[in-house]
């Protein structure tokens, strides 16, 4: 009978120790996601706020708009990638850099907001389309 009593104890041991370790590894993947979590929103990114384009269909378009980089860290090489669609098809594409004067040199920081108002030409007939997608560059350590 003390034999049985014995097993059923280790058993019931040993079912509680896997449960303590299964739970505990089940919370590190979750501060693990967290931690990963809070990182991404430190990372700098760009997001546009009322970025548009006017096209003058005299070779012209005027891209208008805010450029904000809601992370903590810089966002370096901002540009803004044009595609000129003609139908459903990409007849051309342009980078516009957020800054003329300082072109793939200029950085948007953490917290920071950008006003873009640049007119670029274009040669031939007027798009049927047009995107605009921010690009940028973040220093290696930022990357979660």
């Amino acid at each position: 009978m003390k034999s049985r009593d014995s097993f059923r104890f280790v058993v019931v041991l040993l079912c509680v120790v896997l449960a303590v370790a299964f739970t505990a590894i089940a919370f590190s993947f979750q501060v693990t996601n967290l931690q990963n979590q809070v990182n991404d929103l430190q990372a700098a990114r760009l997001i546009n706020v009322n970025l548009g384009y006017t096209d003058n269909g005299q070779g012209e378009i005027n891209v208008t708009g805010y450029v904000c980089n809601p992370g903590n860290y810089s966002a370096f090489d901002c540009t803004i990638q044009i595609d000129f669609y003609r139908g459903n098809q990409i007849e051309n594409s342009s980078n516009l850099y957020l800054d003329k004067e300082q072109g793939p040199f200029f950085e948007v920081p953490g917290g920071a907001s950008y006003y873009v108002n640049q007119t670029i030409t274009y040669t031939s007939a007027p798009p049927t389309n047009v995107t605009l997608t921010l690009d940028w560059w973040k220093q290696p350590w930022q990357v979660p």
